[in-house]
């Protein structure tokens, strides 16, 4: 569930910032605060203060305490109460006087954090879902109908892209705030690395930031759509120019989409560089590419997954023979693909090497793609018309298909650890 943390810094942080807080607006800052994070009944009000600076006067009255009463009856999962609070601040001089009620100052900052642990799914029409366990989910308001095709988690937000230049940031899963970039194509896939985000999308777009409200556009050298990006490091000894380096690995970008299009970037998105391919491979449409054991792995929509140890030289080492390939994951040692056959029926395929595949799901539930791993649970996300639906497992062989309500088909979904 989502938590709302109501905490006080350290009066050394905030040097500046030392006379100003009454204790006593603490109940309504949270009731407020909670109100403006859209929280119910349901979720957790978590009130926190740090020490306090020595000879400090820490005051309350009977309105505070009231207040916090107030606070307990609307969220009944309350952590930490008055007397709580005031016990944490050792150090400091402690008034408590009804008769006296003051208000007074302490001197320290109150500020507010809201928090999120679990699944987040994307799809069709502004469809976002949250859930905490990957089994029951929630629809969060996006504040858009385009629909949404990836998204990802860096430097303390979620971000995700989408139709008609749309990408999207949230700091707790539940409020999201549109960031316009003027691009009108397709973003398609998103990654992070290195302090960078890193879009990509129709027409060869491709583009870079570092707090993802303003974007840089770099020269991709393509003008052929972008179905996906990914990052991983790769030793420079594989990589001939740069043989003989005094660093052992770089960090390289890897972006792949139509026309048998790969580019390398090795510099954090600045430079793109395509990737020769093979005859076979120069025509093909890329639908994801992923990384994951020391190589990167570009899923074909027909039949095969190429491989590359260094961005530069790829191999068909996969021979998947199952209708159009959907994507393909690394988690938690595992090697995942999900291809469908056109007509809505599904297979799933798992690998220790990415290169032998072993069946272990076949239905007809429309079309699967997107998954993660997180606390011991492998979480697929798809859908069939309206129905949104998930392939859940706990060990990569046997795996529940279920229909989680009818949001629309869902493109991604990640795993986030948003807790302060």
């Amino acid at each position: 569930a989502f938590t709302a943390w109501f905490t006080t810094a350290s009066p050394a942080t905030y040097p500046a910032l030392l006379n100003s807080v009454d204790l006593t607006t603490l109940p309504a800052l949270m009731l407020q605060t909670a109100a403006n994070f859209g929280l119910t009944s349901q979720d957790r009000i978590v009130p926190m203060v740090a020490d306090a600076a020595g000879g400090a006067t820490i005051t309350t009255n009977l309105s505070a305490a009231a207040g916090l009463l107030e606070v307990a009856n609307t969220f009944p999962d309350v952590i930490g109460n008055l007397a709580g609070l005031i016990g944490n601040m050792r150090n400091a001089i402690l008034t408590v006087s009804p008769i006296h009620p003051g208000p007074y100052t302490i001197p320290t900052l109150l500020r507010c954090v809201s928090s999120f642990r679990g699944f987040i799914a994307v799809g069709l029409q502004g469809t976002i879902l949250t859930s905490p366990d990957g089994e029951t989910w929630t629809k969060q308001n996006s504040d858009t109908d385009a629909n949404l095709y990836d998204l990802i988690y860096g430097a303390g937000q979620l971000v995700v892209v989408g139709q008609n230049g749309t990408i999207l940031t949230s700091q707790n899963g539940i409020n999201w705030i549109s960031r316009a970039f003027g691009f009108g194509g397709d973003f398609r896939g998103i990654t992070y690395s290195e302090g960078q985000f890193i879009v990509v999308g129709t027409g060869g777009i491709i583009a870079t930031s570092s707090d993802a409200i303003t974007w840089i556009p770099k020269k991709s050298n393509s003008a052929y759509d972008l179905r996906g990006v990914t990052h991983g490091s790769i030793p420079t000894s594989t990589i001939p120019i740069l043989a003989g380096e005094t660093i052992a690995s770089l960090e390289l970008l890897i972006a792949v989409g139509a026309n048998g299009t790969i580019l390398a970037s090795p510099d954090k998105g600045e430079s793109w560089y395509p990737q020769t391919l093979s005859d076979g491979d120069a025509g093909a449409l890329f639908t994801e590419v992923t990384y994951g054991s020391e190589r990167f792995f570009a899923t074909k929509e027909k039949l095969e997954i190429l491989i590359s140890q260094n961005g530069i030289n790829w191999t068909a080492r996969a021979q998947i023979n199952y209708g159009y390939g959907t994507g393909t994951a690394c988690l938690n040692g595992l090697f995942i693909h999900t291809s469908n056959n056109g007509y809505g029926v599904v297979r799933l395929f798992v690998s220790s090497d990415g290169i032998t595949w072993t069946s272990r799901f076949y239905r007809e539930i429309g079309t699967a793609c997107g998954g993660t791993y997180a606390n011991g649970l492998f979480v697929f996300v798809g859908g069939y018309g309206t129905a949104c639906s998930t392939l859940i497992s706990r060990d990569g062989i046997g795996w529940t298909y279920q229909v989680i309500g009818n949001f629309g088909y869902v493109h991604r979904v990640i795993y986030a650890n948003m807790t302060p």
